[in-house]
């Protein structure tokens, strides 16, 4: 992973769409970078390696708010890229008129 886009907006990103590997590597280089001076990123550090405790063989994520839920991690990396596909094909839809209104002007 190219260190010049670790940044926190992006592992939060990542720890949001259940990226807790992805996640967990950022934070550990920015706490590194603060040299363990920055607390709210040494809580994510923490916050990530338990996630990542929790998250068996199976791919279930247990939460510890409400232990009923599951969340497989599979199912969160799916959804994350269906919501890419859609927007990529509204983009799609996007250009594909914006080009047939430059050919009536030109």
């Amino acid at each position: 992973m190219d260190h010049a886009y670790n940044t926190l907006s992006l592992a939060k990103a990542y720890e949001s769409q259940g990226y807790y590997q992805d996640a967990k590597d950022i934070y550990d280089s920015l706490n590194e970078k603060f040299q363990g001076k920055d607390t709210d990123i040494q809580a994510a550090c923490t916050r990530m390696k338990k996630a990542l405790e929790n998250v068996g063989s199976s791919g279930v994520i247990q939460t510890k708010q409400d232990p009923r839920v599951d969340i497989k991690q599979g199912d969160v990396r799916v959804a994350h890229h269906l919501e890419e596909w859609i927007r990529l094909l509204v983009l799609q839809k996007r250009l594909g008129l914006f080009r047939r209104i430059q050919a009536r002007v030109l």
